[in-house]
């Protein structure tokens, strides 16, 4: 997922680290706890920003409120330099 891609998921940081930017700036960096994609799942507008994995990261990822399923089948991920956006 990446700047510009349409939204389809809100993403909480469980372990890891990640950068943030647009148009290809660096704006910040994210930590356990941190959260992203919850402005464009909620609003439907294209992500505003690409948030890259710096390290390997796990996340959990929940999908929109429009398709809501129970907690237990939402998934956490792992990823290894992976691209995510918010």
């Amino acid at each position: 997922m990446s700047e510009g891609s349409e939204a389809r998921e809100f993403l909480v940081i469980l372990d890891g680290h990640a950068a943030v930017s647009v148009g290809g700036v660096p704006i910040a960096y994210l930590g356990s706890g941190s959260c992203f994609g919850e402005r464009s799942l909620i609003d439907g507008r294209r992500r505003t920003a690409t948030v890259t994995a710096a390290a390997p990261m796990r996340m959990i990822e929940l999908g929109s409120a429009r398709s809501v399923e129970p907690a237990s089948r939402h998934a956490v991920a792992d990823t290894e330099g992976s691209t995510a956006s918010a």
